[in-house]
């Protein structure tokens, strides 16, 4: 019997470490994760534009993204056009029965979306923040975002602008693009603690390109 409660209590001890393990990560204020090179969809024998790392920062006014790359955004962006390389889901009441559902998750409870873009200006002659103006040479490169709010259990979203807002920008260097969306754009006050799950937008059509979900409070 001694034998037996011993066992008893290696496996409890043992469930308590797996559970526990498997919490959702918590942050304050800042975060960085990490995402394997190499693991997206190829189109057209082109990697896409590959995450490896992303660091997040909120300042009590905006969320500051940061996201390295494992090439050069001007070489990715020449062969694979402009677009979106990632999606920011976020769950501002931390209920998984109210909210949207993101593509390719069975995750629900998402309030807002962040899409944020790799665009391409091609000076004069106009830019493209999906696609690209074919033959005409880009002049430089710069990110975009855009905030849409979650229909209840769905995966459909809306603007929450009009056709005619554009979001602040920041210049491409090389393998970085950073991006600043002010709290109100999400929802999110100071102090708040939210859901977030990301996906990297060049990857499968399925769930292996969203990054672990966490718990994130806002400066």
């Amino acid at each position: 019997m001694r034998l037996i409660h011993v066992i008893s209590i290696i496996l409890i001890v043992l469930l308590v470490q797996c559970i526990a393990s498997a919490e959702t990560k918590k942050y304050q204020y800042k975060c960085e994760l990490t995402d394997p090179a190499g693991d997206l969809e190829e189109s057209n024998k082109d990697k896409g534009k590959d995450i490896v790392k992303l660091n997040l920062n909120s300042d009590g006014k905006e969320l500051h993204v940061t996201a390295h790359f494992k090439d050069k955004l001007s070489t990715s962006l020449n062969k694979d056009m402009a677009g979106a390389v990632m999606r920011l889901n976020i769950d501002t009441d931390n209920k998984a029965t109210t909210g949207g559902k993101p593509f390719f998750s069975k995750a629900a409870g998402f309030e807002y979306i962040i899409k944020i873009y790799a665009c391409i200006s091609y000076g004069d002659q106009g830019e493209a923040c999906s696609g690209s103006l074919g033959n005409v040479k880009p002049v430089s490169y710069f990110s975009s975002f855009s905030p849409e709010k979650y229909q209840q259990d769905s995966n459909t979203s809306e603007g929450t602008h009009d056709f005619r807002w554009q979001s602040s920008r920041k210049d491409i260097k090389d393998t970085i693009l950073e991006a600043s969306i002010p709290y109100a754009e999400m929802g999110v006050k100071s102090g708040q603690t939210v859901r977030f799950l990301i996906r990297e937008e060049d990857s499968f059509f399925n769930d292996t390109g969203f990054f672990p979900e966490f718990l994130f409070t806002f400066k």
